[in-house]
């Protein structure tokens, strides 16, 4: 039963947009004591988790992997409940395959030395920088979500930091991604297959920030 009286008196909020972010916050407001109003100009939540239905046919709207579940167990956990308790993630391994025009193939998979076999035979010396960039994007992810993600910012000066901006420099955001990769790597085809995850949210390559090379870790956590 909604007490209409203690809606009245508690704090409001409007949160625009349904997807995960989006509720996740509106959750978090509402369990806060705030009466929260979250607007969504679809028909139905999700955002780029939800899927379209016509004739039959389903499709995902956005992607088919969820990367980082800490991050929904502890947007779960916040709202006062248990992820693992409601939802069976399943790794996929290998995560997803590419097919070069020349015939090659690689398979992204955990299995280090599935990966050493395929990488040492594209380009020999290989692995050993592959590990060095997975290593990387474990520390520049945790150091992103600890100073940045997990913290708020009230001014500019805040976030511009004298601690934020070497940490933003750590993080590779002034170099291009492509760039960067063309540093590890001298075959095509090894910097084509670590760079081309920036098109998932929607950018290329030669224009996202090198932090993005991150994303290769959460691949294959």
């Amino acid at each position: 039963e909604v007490d209409e009286e203690s809606i009245r008196d508690s704090p409001t909020a409007i949160v625009i947009g349904a997807g995960f972010a989006g509720m996740s916050i509106a959750g978090r407001l509402a369990r806060a004591g705030y009466s929260v109003t979250c607007l969504e100009k679809h028909g139905t939540p999700g955002g780029r988790c939800a899927e379209i239905v016509r004739d039959g046919h389903r499709f995902d709207v956005g992607p088919t992997i969820l990367l980082v579940p800490s991050a929904f167990r502890e947007a779960f956990s916040a709202l006062g409940d248990d992820f693992d308790a409601r939802c069976e993630l399943l790794k996929i391994n290998p995560t997803y395959s590419i097919n070069f025009s020349d015939g090659s193939r690689i398979e992204l998979t955990n299995d280090l030395q599935r990966m050493e076999e395929q990488l040492e035979r594209i380009e020999p010396g290989s692995f050993k920088r592959f590990l060095g960039l997975i290593h990387q994007g474990h520390d520049n992810l945790h150091e992103t979500l600890r100073a940045i993600a997990h913290r708020n910012f009230f001014s500019p000066f805040e976030f511009f930091s004298p601690l934020n901006s070497w940490l933003l420099y750590k993080l590779n955001v002034w170099r291009k991604h492509y760039d960067y990769i063309r540093g590890i790597f001298t075959d095509s085809r090894l910097r084509a297959a670590f760079t081309f995850q920036d098109m998932y949210i929607g950018v290329s390559p030669f224009d996202a920030p090198a932090t993005f090379s991150l994303l290769q870790y959460t691949a294959t956590a």
